[in-house]
């Protein structure tokens, strides 16, 4: 190899032994701005993920929401068959004894909250921050600040009754239903023949070929329920349907997350967190006229004692459970037919729902 080319081989090896400084921090420089870049598509992509993950679950949350108070609000005062032909008259709601036709309501204290079940709907608008009207019943525990309360009265698992012997006095005897009725002690129940009803709580359940309903006079401890006034159904009602019926209140409250809920409590029982994340409910109520025009007030403006409702509005505000899904404090219309606008305090992600529910039992 002759000397030239040898300390040219030197000399390449030499310049490629590592890299000057320059080099380094360039390189460097690249690599922070390829790991920004990742570091930001990774952000973003979770960002994304966020949103959606919220918007779903909200929209899940709303049509939860409207199916379970839509089920409620159209069978609002159903009571079986007597229903349609006596709903609009007061007057066929009485108490013992239970000689007439219409709804005889045999429960100690039937005009109490839980027990009026002559009154099918109830609105309460919140007129401040603290204030409802019509006044809350105390049942009604810290409602959240602003927000409508709705109560309804409806019935559920009707059965046959298979065999109602008259007794003395008439109806006094036990109601016999099927062993699968799912009826039991202390339930709160609707018995009608679709001449007359009656309302009354089980005192006990006498197991058998068929279940005997026992009504007796007096509360059972155990229950915790009115107890019954008088034993005396006043009629027969074999062939007839029997059902539970209950008095079901809607209302948003502070959840077990901290964040508002929707929440019900079903008579006297405790109150049940059903949904969370839903931040308002306002309501409307639809009064009837004589020439069939629906007018939508709310339930201060509402004549409860004269006033025909024939249908709810129902609008909900529904907020995601985690903050920091949007970029800045949203703003959106709330309730949608009112043109009101609801801003944010923080970066949850908000969206209105809203639904109208005839009531079925008081259409033509």
């Amino acid at each position: 190899m002759n000397t030239f080319r040898k300390n040219r081989l030197i000399s390449t090896a030499q310049r490629q032994g590592g890299l000057s400084l320059i080099e380094l921090m360039v390189a460097l420089v690249l690599g922070l701005f390829l790991m920004a870049g990742v570091i930001q598509l990774f952000l973003g992509s979770k960002q994304t993920y966020r949103f959606h993950e919220a918007l779903s679950r909200i929209q899940e949350n709303g049509r939860f929401a409207m199916e379970i108070l839509s089920r409620d609000m159209r069978m609002t005062g159903y009571y079986g068959c007597i229903a349609k032909s006596i709903f609009n008259s007061p007057a066929a709601y009485h108490e013992p004894p239970c000689s007439d036709n219409g709804i005889c309501n045999t429960l100690n204290n039937p005009s109490q909250y839980y027990w009026d079940f002559g009154t099918v709907i109830q609105g309460f608008e919140a007129t401040s921050a603290t204030t409802w009207t019509p006044t809350l019943d105390a049942s009604v525990v810290d409602p959240f600040p602003g927000t409508d309360v709705i109560t309804v009265r409806i019935t559920e698992n009707s059965v046959t009754v298979v065999d109602h012997p008259g007794g003395t006095p008439p109806g006094s005897a036990a109601l016999k239903v099927p062993t699968n009725s799912g009826l039991n002690q202390c339930d709160i129940l609707i018995v009608t023949n679709c001449e007359a009803a009656a309302i009354f709580q089980v005192t006990a359940a006498t197991p058998g070929p068929n279940v005997a309903l026992v009504h007796n006079t007096g509360a059972v401890p155990s229950c915790g329920g009115p107890g019954n006034v008088v034993q005396a159904l006043g009629r027969d009602y074999t062939g007839g349907e029997v059902m539970r019926i209950a008095t079901q209140t809607y209302y948003v409250r502070t959840g077990a997350s901290g964040i508002p809920a929707l929440w019900r409590r079903s008579s006297s029982a405790n109150p049940q967190e059903l949904l969370e994340g839903v931040q308002n409910m306002q309501i409307l109520y639809g009064i009837g006229n004589n020439d069939q025009v629906i007018q939508y007030l709310t339930a201060d403006a509402v004549d409860w004692d004269n006033d025909r409702i024939l249908s709810v509005r129902i609008n909900l505000l529904l907020v995601s459970t985690e903050n920091n899904i949007v970029r800045t404090p949203m703003t959106v219309v709330f309730p949608a037919d009112t043109g009101n606008l609801f801003t944010a305090s923080d970066r949850r992600l908000y969206q209105a729902f809203s639904t109208t529910i005839a009531i079925r039992n008081r259409l033509p």
